[in-house]
């Protein structure tokens, strides 16, 4: 049997030990132990550098199933994450977007696209993986508006871990990409009249998911801003295009921040007009009566 008072020293011993040391003590020996201890001890700037280590050292589950949810936490701790400086320049003026682009064919191809938001002199960038392998490079020349430079399309994901973007072989950008739960926010295979919509969790502190659409010409540019709609379960499918449109696109979009740079995940999915609902005249509706009386 314990003797009680050992037992009171044991815990008045445990009360006086130094509060980090008991949150060590409580994770398990894993890669994220560092991370999880730093956001115990309110830390979230030191989790963040140590999420960046580990995902560097390509130590962290590929599948993301733990480390996405501790970058969520960091990025809320952090007012989404512009608490965060990892590049010696001021980057808010760039957006880095991870694509996933979906067609009737169900198939997907996945895309970065380089934005700057407004008046921005020459830009030279490349976009490199841990083992600084270039994925692709590109450029933006000086322009007094916003513009976007396209990646190649790949067929197959990009795998998930930790990517820089190097801006004029000077300032360096890290975007981590998750895997990809963004494939399901929007379905377009439905012949309903309607896609369907499935929005991400709103993060707390992050510009709101957007959800939009837009109708592009037969060289998938757009031929108006994008129109944003309300947030939604399905999108009713519009049945009067636009002269010149050849196909019609959604997109949802989570925004959040590293260090300034702004970080887009989406989702588009695009289908021709032909897919698109037809405008009903009254000619039409009165030759559907008849073919259902036809048929009762």
């Amino acid at each position: 049997m314990i003797n009680p008072l050992l037992l009171g020293v044991v815990f008045f011993l445990a009360s006086l030990w130094p509060a980090c040391s008991a949150a060590k003590s409580f994770f398990t020996a894993t890669p994220l132990r560092s991370v999880y201890e730093a956001l115990a001890d309110n830390h979230p700037r030191r989790a963040y550098q140590e999420l960046s280590l580990a995902l560097n050292k390509g130590q962290l589950d590929p599948s993301g199933k733990h480390w996405t949810k501790a970058g969520e936490i960091i990025l809320e701790q952090t007012q989404c994450g512009r608490q965060l400086v990892n590049a010696s320049a001021d980057g808010s003026h760039l957006r880095v977007t991870y694509s996933i682009q979906s067609n009737p064919r169900r198939q997907f191809t996945y895309q970065i696209l380089v934005s700057s938001l407004g008046k921005h002199e020459s830009l030279d960038f490349e976009f490199m993986d841990v083992k600084d392998h270039p994925w692709f490079s590109g450029s933006l020349p000086a322009s007094e508006t916003a513009a976007t430079y396209k990646s190649p399309e790949w067929l197959a994901p990009f795998p998930s871990g930790a990517y820089t973007l190097r801006v004029n072989q000077t300032n360096r950008y890290s975007i981590f990409i998750a895997p990809e739960g963004n494939k399901d926010w929007l379905d377009p295979w439905s012949r309903t009249g309607k896609m369907g919509v499935r929005l991400p969790a709103q993060m707390k502190g992050c510009p709101p998911v957007t959800l939009a659409q837009s109708w592009l010409d037969k060289d998938y540019n757009a031929l108006a801003p994008p129109v944003f709609l309300n947030k939604q379960d399905a999108i009713t499918l519009p049945t009067n295009p636009p002269d010149g449109a050849l196909w019609y696109s959604a997109a949802v979009s989570l925004f959040y921040y590293h260090g300034g740079i702004q970080i887009e995940f989406q989702q588009r999915a695009t289908i021709p007009v032909t897919w698109l609902p037809k405008k009903q005249g009254k000619n039409d509706i009165e030759m559907t009566k008849l073919k259902y009386k036809t048929s009762k």
